[in-house]
């Protein structure tokens, strides 16, 4: 009989066992640093994913622009104060931080010979054609540059019978980031548009590109 109370006593202490002090605090730190790192990454993903969908949409932005800054400049050309200008700024830096042509053939025919610049602010972080910004709000523009090829370095142009008669060449690059990101999120984009106004084709034609 004694031998049968004894095991029941045994049997009672085990099934009322439970955790001591010093687990619960270990087992409760545990938890609380695989919560922390569930939730940094949870963080980190979701701040991605935002990153992301800013960059996104300052990139179908810059499709739009660079689409309508390729269109005109395909169908522009430099007149002789335009030319001569651009090699003024380039025998000091080969980047340009504004450009400025002619257009040859637009939409609306009371337009044609229009001159358009396109340039970059600096202040406000935009591009701006005739002085009006064409980016978006939520787009930052840090640098801009168009390099103009296809030349021959002639101050008079007017007067150079070996001028290049080539249609003129340019390249853009920019470097864009979403306005309010918060982490260093930029985009690079380079592109080059040949102007399909030959030199010859321009009224009057300033460069002598035309032969007997």
């Amino acid at each position: 009989m004694l031998k049968k109370y004894k095991q029941l006593f045994t049997q009672h202490q085990v099934s009322t066992t439970g955790f001591t002090l010093v687990e619960l605090l270990v087992a409760m730190a545990v938890f609380g640093i695989l919560m922390s790192l569930a939730i940094g990454v949870f963080v980190s993903a979701i701040k991605a994913q935002r990153d992301l969908g800013d960059l996104m949409s300052v990139n179908n932005n810059l499709n739009l622009v660079l689409e309508q800054m390729s269109r005109e400049m395909r169908m522009g050309y430099f007149d002789v104060s335009q030319y001569e200008a651009i090699m003024g700024q380039i025998n000091i830096t080969p980047c340009l931080s504004s450009l400025s042509f002619r257009t040859m053939q637009t939409n609306d025919p009371k337009t044609e010979g229009e001159t358009v610049t396109y340039s970059f602010s600096s202040a406000d972080k935009t591009i701006q054609k005739n002085g009006e910004p064409i980016t978006g709000k939520n787009v930052a523009v840090e640098t801009l540059c168009f390099r103009v090829q296809q030349y021959k370095k002639s101050t008079n142009p007017s007067a150079n019978p070996n001028y290049n008669c080539n249609p003129w060449r340019i390249g853009i690059s920019l470097a864009v980031k979403p306005k309010n990101a918060k982490s260093d999120v930029r985009t690079y984009i380079e592109t080059a548009v040949s102007m399909r106004v030959f030199p010859i084709e321009v009224t009057t034609d300033p460069y002598q590109c035309r032969r007997s």
